[in-house]
């Protein structure tokens, strides 16, 4: 009993010097008392990730009571003989220098990232591809005002920026690309009137200000339409040549973009001209 009763009142005194000298080793203690010699080599807000002799493993943070950095091994040294502990100077040092060892490898290829970094003097450049889901609200302008007014629509869009054609510079100027297929539905009392439309085109994103998740959106879109249309019992469909101009604003997050646009459309049938113009609302989502 007295030497459990001595043992135990070592160990919490072994962890009360832990608590109050910060600087020693990179030393982590646990809820059940267990103490770790070794080196940190990563760590966030849930794991650490550590590195000894034994390998590299994960500790959850939820089962860490304390952690403790140093700079060198002969820190866990002076500290185990201050406590009178027996000594293995090898297997210390082998811990120490099993982790130290990834960590000099780890801070080169940090020190590498940040250089490259450095050299890109405007990190928001447009190399990504996205697939973009909106609605269209659509109104008349024109000549078929009169027997069609409002309509509604709505595209699938994939968006590629081509900045990697260029060097590290972002040049606003040089334009992503956009493909669009586009569904427009008119109809009023008898008329009625259908188009599907793919079209592909220039797309600029023009910036608000530095770092500014928000950018200004300008697409020209030409492309080719199927027309369908009904006017009491008689139908005609066609095919004809169509041009998308957008100009909007797009709101980026992590993976995910909100973006409100107005447009305006022309199908150039050989009977008739089209013009309307609409408000979009949509969602993009990263591919990469």
């Amino acid at each position: 009993m007295k030497k459990k009763y001595i043992f135990s009142i070592l160990k919490c005194i072994i962890i009360i010097f832990f608590y109050s000298n910060p600087s020693f080793a990179d030393i982590v203690t646990l809820k059940d008392k267990s103490v770790i010699i070794g080196k940190i080599i990563t760590q966030n807000k849930r794991i650490i990730t550590f590195k000894n002799s034994y390998g590299l493993f994960k500790i959850r943070r939820s089962i860490i009571t304390k952690i403790f950095i140093s700079k060198d091994y002969k820190d866990d040294i002076k500290f185990l003989s201050k406590m009178g502990i027996t000594i293995d100077e090898e297997a210390i040092k082998k811990d120490y220098f099993a982790g130290y060892g990834i960590k000099k490898k780890k801070l080169a290829k940090h020190k590498e990232i940040a250089s490259k970094k450095k050299k890109d003097t405007t990190p928001d450049r447009w190399t990504g591809g996205q697939i973009a889901f909106s609605g269209t609200y659509y109104s008349i302008i024109g000549q078929l005002k009169k027997i069609l007014t409002i309509g509604y629509g709505g595209q699938l869009t994939f968006d590629q920026g081509l900045d990697g054609l260029m060097d590290n510079k972002r040049h606003f100027w040089f334009p992503g690309i956009r493909i669009e297929t586009d569904y427009q539905y008119y109809g009023k009392d008898m008329a009625k009137l259908s188009i599907t439309s793919a079209s592909s085109g220039p797309k600029w994103l023009l910036p608000l200000g530095k770092n500014h998740r928000g950018k200004i959106v300008l697409s020209v879109l030409p492309g080719l339409s199927y027309l369908q249309v009904k006017k009491w019992d008689i139908e005609k469909n066609s095919i004809s040549f169509s041009l998308n101009s957008i100009m909007g604003y797009e709101y980026f997050f992590e993976g995910v973009s909100f973006f409100i646009h107005t447009r305006h459309v022309s199908v150039f049938d050989r009977d008739v001209n089209l013009n309307s113009i609409g408000g979009t609302i949509g969602i993009g989502y990263a591919l990469w």
